[in-house]
This record gives C-alpha cells, structure tokens and sequence, in this order.
C-alpha cells in the first residue's frame, strides 16, 4: 500500500489520491468505482495484486476516467484539480505474500507532467531553471497567465480550442507603451482601440510629449494640439504663448488662442470684453441700462451695494445704495468721478480726500456732467433702493 500526496501549492491543503489493499482499513474510504467529479478524491485496489513480484508499474492518472478528461481545455474544475507544485510518494507496506518481511526498494520514480501555459505558448525550451514557456499571443508570465505590458486592451483570457483570445495593443498613439485594464471605462466606452473603435478598457499609463488621457489624445494644460502635427507625433503638443497677465495660461486646440480671465477678450486677453471698459482694469461699462442691472441683480440674494458692484463703482467712494436712475455711481460727498474714484475738487489725498470743508452728511451728491460743472445734490428719494 501507498499513498500519493500531492501539493497544489505551498499556501494550499495538498490533494491525495490513496491506493491499498484495503481503503476502509487503511483510510477509512470505499473503493470509489466510479469517478463523478473531475475533482474527486479517489481510494483504488487496482495495483494490489500479488504478481508481480518485483519491476512492476504502478501508473497513478490524474486526468483519466474522470469527466471532463476528453475535454481537458474546457474543464477548468479537472484543470486545477490536476496543478501541483510538488508530488510526494509514502509507501506505507508490500502486499506481496510475506511482504511485511521483505525489503523495499524504489526504482525509477518518473512524474510525466505538463506546463500549465493556458494554451499561449510554443514548444517550451530549456533555461537555467529548466522548462520555461514560449509565450505567444502579447503573454507574460512563467505560464503565459497575464497580457504583456502595453497589451491590455481586454481583459486576459486563457486560450480555447477555438480562439486564441490574443492580448491587444493599447492604443496610446505612440506616447505611451504601458497601460492597464479598467473594466469601469470599458463600460464607459471610453477607451479607443488600435483598429479606431471605442472598445475595450485599456488606460494608458505616464503618457509622454506633455499628453494625457485615457489614450494620450490630449494636451496637459498650458499646451495645445499643433495643427501642423499628427496626433502621433513627439511635436503634437506645443506650449501656449499667453504670457499676459490677463490670461489663465490655457488655450485653444490648432489656432493656439488664449483663453482669457472674465472681463478680457482679445488673442492675447489685451482688450476688455464685451460690456467692459477702461482697459487694463475692465469694470463694466455703467452707460448700460439701469432697468437691466437691477433685473439681473434681482436673480441673485438682494445685498446694498450689488448692483454698485456691477456699474464698476468704487467701493471707497461711493454710497452703498448703488446707482441712480441714470444709472451713474452715487458718491460720497468728498468724491467725484463717473466711478466715485477721485477726490471732488476742494478734497485731496484719495483715498482719504481730505479738505477744509466737508458737506453735512445728510446731503447726498451725485457726479457732475462735466468736470466744469458743479455737482449736483440728489434728494434721498431719487436712490434706487434695492
């Protein structure tokens, strides 16, 4: 009688398959006479005859007899059953006539195994360790279980009878040669092949020549796409001139045109937008329709000096109950100006604008038409109260 241990793996609890003269004696289980599962744990008396009495064979077979043996490729439960790191032999007695008295002697103990290459490989050569597998189809590994860098358009799939199931290429448009699977951009489709189709989820990784993106097709910020360059090409991304101080450094893909900061327009942000002016300081333009301020105004939480805001009007100079009917700043008394930005003449020092004199502080003044004529006081009933 023996024993035969073998051990999936050093970290796993190592499958038997017992044969002896007599299984309920030896290990307490029946003599199975027919294998059900590709997995089952066999007893068998089949090599405890007498004769012969010595060179005899004993062949112990993992695979056949068992279900899923004529279709090996497609039974993944008999193709794990029969992986093993180590194969242990115990023999335990003879079962030849006196056999207890004899001797025992071992001779030519062969393992005929295979490499378990998921059907990616070619004929495994010799190497300093032994048999190593010739990977094939994009695969790495010592048994060609995972897609080579750069190739994980898909997910890794072990061969069939049928299909390959070769490891694709990313498609980083050649700034890039490693990349990994995400199964969440797949489902996104958002990853583009190497055949152009939004298909698979490979991810591109450290992207080179200032890109980024899921495939490199895109410039980092404060470049742009050159328009005299392939997407392929080291030069396709070139940095952006806005050096103004009005600009937020990105621009536009192939016309390389600056993106301004709001209140700017212009190729270099170098005149103010639309409803702006006074460049470089851009404050809104007041000869606007008061009617259209207060309604804009109005969308938002109602605070004093919003549409004050909006005019352009200093926040020094003028009164916190906003524009007038014609929509110019009110200032306060010691100021003047279509802002309220200056000192009224007889004041100086703006910000302060002291003079000899000061109006009583229930009198409100609003800016002059003309730097020659004297301002004008408005009654606190002409303020648009909001």
């Amino acid at each position: 009688s023996y024993l035969v241990i073998y051990c999936k793996s050093y970290k796993t609890r190592p499958n038997q398959s017992f044969l002896g003269r007599d299984c309920i004696e030896r290990f307490g289980q029946r003599t199975i006479q027919r294998i059900n599962n590709d997995d089952d744990v066999i007893c068998t008396t089949e090599y405890s005859r007498i004769v012969p009495l010595e060179n005899g064979e004993i062949v112990v077979s993992l695979v056949n007899g068992r279900p899923g043996a004529l279709n090996f490729s497609y039974s993944p439960v008999l193709r794990e059953f029969t992986k093993a790191t180590n194969i242990r032999l115990r023999f335990l007695r003879t079962n030849t006539l006196l056999g207890h008295l004899m001797g025992k002697a071992l001779r030519d103990p062969t393992v005929t195994r295979r490499v378990s290459h998921r059907g990616l490989h070619r004929a495994p050569p010799y190497g300093f360790l032994g048999l190593q597998c010739d990977c094939q189809h994009n695969t790495c590994g010592v048994s060609c279980d995972q897609c080579c860098p750069g190739f994980n358009q898909l997910p890794w799939k072990p061969a069939t009878t049928y299909s390959a199931n070769e490891c694709e290429s990313c498609n980083c448009h050649r700034h890039s040669f490693d990349c990994y699977y995400d199964p969440e951009v797949e489902h996104r489709r958002e990853s583009l092949d190497a055949h152009g189709h939004y298909r698979g989820g490979g991810v591109c990784l450290n992207c080179q020549h200032h890109t980024t993106g899921v495939n490199c097709e895109r410039c980092i910020p404060t470049y742009y796409r050159s328009s005299g360059h392939s997407l392929e090409s080291p030069l396709t991304c070139s940095p952006c001139d806005c050096r103004s101080q009005f600009t937020d450094g990105t621009c536009e893909d192939f016309t390389g045109r600056c993106f301004c900061k709001p209140n700017y327009t212009g190729d270099n942000c170098d005149f103010c937008a639309s409803g702006f002016i006074n460049f470089p300081d851009c404050y809104r333009d007041c000869s606007c329709d008061i009617t259209t301020l207060i309604q804009t105004a109005s969308l938002q939480t109602p605070t004093n000096g919003l549409v004050r805001g909006l005019c352009g009007c200093s926040g020094i100079g003028s009164l916190p109950e906003v524009c007038d009917a014609s929509g110019r700043c009110l200032c306060k008394s010691e100021f003047s100006g279509p802002r309220c930005e200056q000192c009224r003449s007889g004041f100086h020092s703006y910000p302060n604008c002291q003079g000899a004199y000061r109006l009583p502080s229930s009198c409100l003044s609003a800016p002059p038409a003309s730097t020659d004529t004297p301002a004008a006081l408005v009654r606190p009933s002409h303020i648009i109260k909001m």
